[in-house]
């Protein structure tokens, strides 16, 4: 453990190196989070160094000061920010694997998710170009779960739209607002800002774990009803759903064949090439009830890298026919 340890403070001090560069250009000065990540890289070299004199009763010097080449471009920059990151990510997961004893692993882990959500900001605000100028080794993707060519993950990250600019938000609360805004219209084809609120709140969750933590927001317009969840870390949405006082009941009502007609028509015209990667689980489908008739049918969708380990649940309502609830697991 000693030198990996001194592994990841180098990697580290290059990464401050970095975010400092990145802080100065003009490019990505507006960017204020980036800020909270130089503070809390520096807050996780005093907590390495701290474990490093208690384990072995030693300060932790860095004999060889680290070197790191800046380039003007500060797209590369981000990439080679992405790169350290990424390694430190890699050496804290073997880390983490190899002590058994809870408190190396709960500090391990808070490492481990400190890098993780630095990698998920740049790419939440600064998707980065598929030709990086350097090579992720497999272990690194698979440990990520991250491949940013995955339109299925990009739908759902509103952050990584080129159409949308949410670069001026300063306060989370309304960047995460607006967000949620923007999900209701790409996943509803419903414009709220052209529409008036008449009511609207938030609630924040901790799934029994404070580093799940999430949003869901409420709207409610003239017509109709939105909840949508989002991740506090990456903010990704990963559920949503749609009530309309106003819609059309359409008679006779989807059958489960007919259902899954629709919500195929649905997906293949909001993930466009990306339906093709979906496969329909055949062994689930589930149904809820108003009284004795059948409201809504769910269907599950895996996808079919299996790498990634995500499942998309979509509800329909049977009477309107209209797409009552999307959530990705």
């Amino acid at each position: 453990m000693k030198n990996d340890l001194i592994f990841i403070v180098q990697e580290c001090i290059c990464i401050d190196f970095l975010i400092n560069a990145i802080m100065a250009s003009n490019i990505y000065k507006h960017l204020n989070f980036f800020n909270n990540l130089k503070k809390e890289n520096l807050k996780n070299i005093k907590v390495i160094c701290h474990l490093y004199k208690l384990t072995y009763n030693d300060e932790l010097l860095i004999k060889d000061t680290p070197s790191i080449k800046l380039d003007r471009n500060a797209q590369n920059n981000l990439n080679t920010l992405l790169e350290y990151s990424l390694n430190v990510l890699t050496r804290v997961d073997i880390l983490k694997k190899l002590y058994s004893n809870s408190c190396y692993n709960k500090l391990f882990q808070g490492l481990y998710n400190s890098y993780f959500d630095l990698i998920s900001y740049i790419h939440c605000f600064c998707p980065l170009s598929s030709n990086t100028s350097f090579d992720l080794k497999s272990e690194k993707t698979d440990i990520l779960n991250l491949n940013p060519n995955n339109n299925l993950f990009t739908f759902f990250n509103i952050l990584s739209s080129h159409n949308v600019d949410f670069s001026h938000k300063e306060n989370k609360i309304e960047l995460i607002r607006d967000i949620c805004i923007e999900a209701i219209y790409i996943f509803f084809d419903y414009y709220l800002v052209e529409n008036l609120i008449t009511d609207e709140y938030y609630e924040v969750f901790f799934e029994s774990n404070p580093e799940n933590k999430f949003y869901q927001f409420f709207f409610k317009s003239n017509n109709s009803s939105f909840k949508v969840r989002i991740y506090d870390k990456s903010l990704i949405v990963f559920y949503i759903y749609q009530f309309n006082d106003d819609t059309l009941n359409i008679s006779p009502p989807l059958n489960k064949i007919d259902g899954k007609i629709a919500v195929d028509m649905y997906l293949k015209e909001k993930f466009k090439g990306e339906f093709n990667n979906l496969f329909c689980d055949e062994n689930y489908i589930s149904s809820s009830y108003y009284g004795n008739d059948i409201e809504s049918y769910k269907f599950k969708y895996n996808y079919n890298n299996r790498s990634i380990e995500k499942c998309l649940y979509i509800s329909i309502d049977v009477n309107s026919r209209i797409i009552q609830e999307i959530y990705l697991i």
